[in-house]
């Protein structure tokens, strides 16, 4: 009697264990199936439909939504807007009778100069007297060991005496503008839109040698012709440095 009680409870706990456990086991595989819910995927080309299927909740309507989306995303470029005033000739622009271009026009010549490009200068009086200075400095005449008696030393200080006499009668005459040589110089900065920086070398001949000389000048653009040349005369402020 009490074995058939004892087992008769040993198969009620079992059961009751296994229908419990079977149960989970169905709630999981429940919650399995909703999560791997097969997901259902429409035609790619419904979208570029007019009569498109969409559910009726998921329809955009001005009532419930302010900003409506395009349905074609264009990729839209900034432009420039045209005004009256555009279509006017204003100032100088694509004149033929003004420089304003890097190229020649039709009546007139370009003058217009910027970084790299070459202009000649024409070395007149005041600027060679400058290099010949800077010359004379860099150079100077070496003192003879023999001393000059006194009469020649008069002699001498007579003749320096005179000669600065004569300069100022020889300055006018009228090769005051002559030229007595060019310096090829290019554009090293446009100082500003009056205003450019030249830098140009040339080989001298000084006291039977060759010397390399070097001369920065301040010119304004106006200064310089249509045949890209310069006069010293119209140079504002210059530098002279003799390199060998």
């Amino acid at each position: 009697m009490k074995f058939l009680i004892l087992t008769t409870l040993t198969a009620l706990l079992l059961s009751g264990c296994s229908s419990y456990v079977g149960k989970m086991h169905r709630e999981f595989d429940r919650a399995d199936g909703k999560r791997r819910k097969p997901r259902k995927h429409g035609d790619q080309f419904d979208f570029y439909r007019k009569n498109a299927r969409a559910p009726k909740n998921g329809l955009v309507s001005s009532s419930n939504n302010k900003v409506l989306l395009p349905q074609v995303k264009r990729n839209y470029q900034s432009e420039k807007r045209i005004k009256a005033d555009d279509l006017n000739d204003n100032g100088s622009a694509g004149s033929l009778w003004v420089g304003g271009g890097d190229d020649n026009f039709l009546f007139t010549d370009n003058t217009k100069k910027s970084s790299g490009d070459i202009v000649l200068i024409d070395v007149e009086s005041r600027l060679k007297n400058e290099i010949t200075a800077e010359l004379k400095r860099a150079f100077p005449e070496k003192k003879k060991l023999k001393k000059k008696s006194d009469k020649e030393a008069a002699a001498g200080d007579a003749k320096t005496a005179e000669a600065p006499a004569a300069t100022p009668a020889a300055s006018q005459d009228g090769n005051k503008d002559q030229v007595f040589d060019r310096i090829s110089s290019i554009v090293i900065e446009e100082i500003n839109k009056d205003h450019l920086l030249l830098r140009g070398r040339k080989f001298l001949l000084f006291k039977n040698k060759k010397r390399l000389v070097e001369v920065q000048a301040l010119v304004p653009r106006r200064e310089i012709t249509d045949a890209d040349t310069v006069s010293s005369s119209g140079i504002i402020e210059s530098t002279v440095n003799v390199i060998r």
